[in-house]
């Protein structure tokens, strides 16, 4: 008995887990941390919360939905006469002088007041023999109907006819039979309980079928007809928006298997720590200082345009971000730097085409109305691969992928707008002020490197990196997982005195081998709690002593040390496995749609293996996976496909301007066109990137080493590996028409 208990509450730990992940992804809440925290707890750490009561209800809320047959009003006032007549016996009290019967409800009401008393006549011995068997007595929320303050009471049939498992979607409706204004809950049935839905309606036309959330009947309403389509609806009556929607959350992301009760609640600080939070921002200014340097005195006029553009750029999508009160979170600056580098390389691309049509004789206004107009289907594909890839993520991915995919999103549309639309009109505007020129300097000029010809040598050290990486993982016995993955211990670690900052607490452990340690402090007190991938005693014993060693002046206490469950479960990790997947099949269908089948072949393969030779790289300089490294690995596959595209869609246009020469040439030809895009994509890019590597902290080291590294193989694989595909592809089975 004992070991099946154990294992019904590990099952009940593990389904409330994946319930509250449910519904705190409802919520809003772009990278909440919810994890299993000794034998019976479970920690759940929101980014940005403001309103903490609702989202605690959310939380917390059993949800237990049933569907119950109610007695008809005569019923009811039969039943409760005789429950009346038991009470005069046993008190000499009786219902009436404290109730009655409002007509519309069809429900014995209970004037508010008095509520409790009633309730506990109705905990009397004896009171419940007076009902039919199988029949019960519940109470419905409070309502205001004809002047009165009432609750209502009901007698039902105490066994469900169908549970909350039945539903499919609860969406928020508006707009009822007698409030036009006011909100509904619209319930769809799962397919396979329709059949059993239209039984039941069918069986009971005219009756009442109560909807009882967690004991309390929502509301009773007749049924009016048989319902075949699996499709009911709760009444909120006045209700707020807010109470309807945080219902309908909650009946979406189902009931918990038991009860929960908060034991605690603090406002903590950021897990990066605030000296992290501090160099992160700081190496951010200095990436985007070499950045605006680099633009300016390499595209000279030019480079002040594109600054703005990229300013503004960040404006609107912190403007978004803060409208939807979204969270700035690692993914988050994921996509930011994603963002910046997607902005970067649409104003190049803008600018080389003009270099371009300059370079052919036509006047600085024909240039770049021309350049414009032959640079919007670049931008356009690429942006909207990534954003399909974004989509998916969204929709289907969960905790950091969401918050990802969120401000990538808001991120794209911004720099398509900023590029396209803003810095076209400030180049209008400038040249009606009387713009003559345009000058820019040039890293290339007449290049005509034969890439494809390094195709073997490129293809052996692609080989060499991906065997080298497996190798990596193979010794190490497989990727060294953080506690994101693995789960740990929290220790608990109060100071007396004099306030201990984080930076302090981090430099504590830097010589300790027990594996990246996630150090966040209580705001309002010397606390500190400490997040280590160790589990032993005698681990985390090292841990104290190091703690008491680095503060022996201090008075230390460890008020607590728990087991705590991984962050990213197992089934996090197959869902963003299935996710990046069908992210993939977007990018292959948009992309065979818009050039042709080989291309999106080449460009998924040049995504897998980025992905691979980065994550190789990782194990080869035994670098922690974590939320972080997932967020870099996301970025990696936005960058990659954003590079191939651009090359394929000049190779699709040579392919027209090109006729009679052959397709090895037009390849060549299309990558030593936008080569100089490519490379100065690559180094903006990798300018912010070197910067929060060197002066981001060693918390964003293995961030941005993963960037670093997927922005490098990133490049390269544009040129030697999709580019040679497509030609081989195309020796092997000539199209008909080019």
């Amino acid at each position: 008995k004992s070991q099946l208990k154990e294992e019904e509450l590990k099952g009940a730990i593990n389904r409330a887990l994946e319930i509250i992940r449910n519904r705190v992804d409802q919520l809003g809440v772009s990278e909440p941390e919810i994890l299993k925290q000794g034998d019976d707890r479970i920690m759940v750490q929101l980014p940005g919360v403001v309103d903490r009561e609702r989202a605690r209800e959310i939380i917390g809320k059993t949800a237990l939905l049933e569907f119950k047959l109610a007695k008809d009003p005569q019923e009811t006032q039969n039943i409760l006469n005789r429950v009346n007549e038991k009470l005069k016996v046993m008190v000499g009290d009786t219902f009436d002088i404290y109730s009655y019967f409002p007509p519309a409800a069809r429900a014995f009401g209970i004037v508010s007041p008095y509520k409790p008393y009633i309730d506990s006549l109705l905990g009397l011995s004896g009171i419940y023999d007076q009902l039919p068997f199988g029949d019960t007595i519940q109470w419905g929320k409070e309502v205001i109907l004809e002047g009165y303050k009432y609750y209502p009471l009901y007698v039902l049939k105490n066994k469900a006819l169908l549970t909350g498992s039945s539903i499919l979607d609860a969406t928020l409706g508006v707009g009822t039979q007698h409030d036009p204004m006011g909100y509904r809950i619209d319930l769809t049935m799962r397919k396979e309980d329709w059949r059993q839905w239209a039984q039941i309606t069918g069986a009971n036309v005219e009756k009442q079928i109560a909807i009882v959330l967690d004991g309390i009947v929502q509301s009773a309403p007749v049924v009016r007809e048989r319902i075949p389509n699996g499709r009911s609806q709760i009444t909120m009556g006045d209700a707020s928006m807010e109470d309807a929607k945080t219902l309908a959350i909650i009946l979406k992301a189902g009931a918990l298997p038991a009860p929960l009760k908060v034991v605690e609640e603090r406002s903590i600080g950021p897990s990066l720590g605030s000296d992290s939070v501090k160099a992160g921002v700081r190496s951010l200014i200095i990436g985007a200082i070499l950045v605006f340097l680099f633009m300016i005195v390499y595209y000279l006029k030019g480079g002040f345009v594109a600054i703005l553009a990229l300013v503004l750029n960040l404006i609107f999508l912190l403007a978004v971000l803060s409208g939807f009160r979204a969270t700035l979170t690692l993914p988050g600056l994921a996509g930011i730097v994603l963002t910046v580098g997607a902005a970067i390389d649409a104003n190049v691309l803008i600018f080389e085409r003009i270099r371009e049509e300059l370079k052919s004789g036509k006047t600085i206004r024909t240039a770049i109305v021309a350049g414009y107009q032959k640079v919007f289907s670049t931008i356009l594909d690429a942006n909207t691969t990534t954003f399909i890839a974004a989509i998916v993520l969204f929709y289907f991915g969960t905790g950091p992928i969401k918050g990802f995919a969120v401000t990538l999103s808001i991120g794209l549309a911004a720099s398509f707008f900023t590029a396209i639309f803003i810095t076209r009109n400030i180049f209008e505007l400038w040249i009606s002020r009387g713009l003559k020129s345009l000058p820019m300097l040039s890293f290339f000029k007449n290049q005509q490197f034969d890439f494809l010809k390094l195709k073997r040598i490129a293809f052996i050290i692609s080989g060499v990196l991906l065997f080298s990486g497996m190798i990596s993982i193979f010794l190490h016995g497989g990727l060294r997982y953080g506690v994101d993955f693995t789960g740990g211990s929290i220790l608990e670690v109060q100071f007396e005195g004099e306030p201990v900052s984080s930076a302090e607490m981090r430099a504590a452990f830097a010589n300790v081998s027990l594996g990246e340690a996630t150090i966040q402090q209580e705001r309002e007190a010397n606390l500190f709690m400490v997040k280590v991938q160790e589990s032993e005693e005698g681990a985390l014993e090292e841990l104290k002593n190091t703690i008491k060693e680095n503060f022996s002046d201090r008075k230390i206490d460890f008020p607590r040390q728990e087991l705590v469950g991984p962050a990213v479960s197992r089934g996090l990790q197959t869902r963003a496995i299935w996710v990046v997947l069908l992210g993939m099949i977007g990018i292959l269908i948009y992309v065979a749609i818009r050039f042709n089948f080989r291309f999106g072949v080449a460009s998924i393969a040049a995504l897998i293996h980025d992905i691979l030779i980065t994550v190789g790289i990782l194990s080869i300089t035994n670098t922690e996976f974590s939320i972080p490294i997932i967020a870099g690995l996301l970025t990696i596959l936005g960058y990659s496909i954003n590079d191939s595209i651009v090359i394929s869609d000049r190779i699709r246009e040579n392919v027209k301007l090109m006729r009679g020469k052959s397709f090895d040439e037009i390849i060549n030809s299309s990558i030593n066109q936008t080569l100089a895009r490519t490379i100065i994509t690559s180094i903006t890019t990798l300018f912010v990137l070197l910067s929060l590597f060197f002066f981001g902290g060693r918390i964003l080291h293995g961030f941005s080493l993963t960037l670093l590294v997927g922005v490098v193989i990133g490049t390269y694989s544009s040129i030697f590996i999709v580019a040679p595909i497509v030609a081989e592809w195309e020796k092997k089975t000539p199209s008909r028409k080019r």
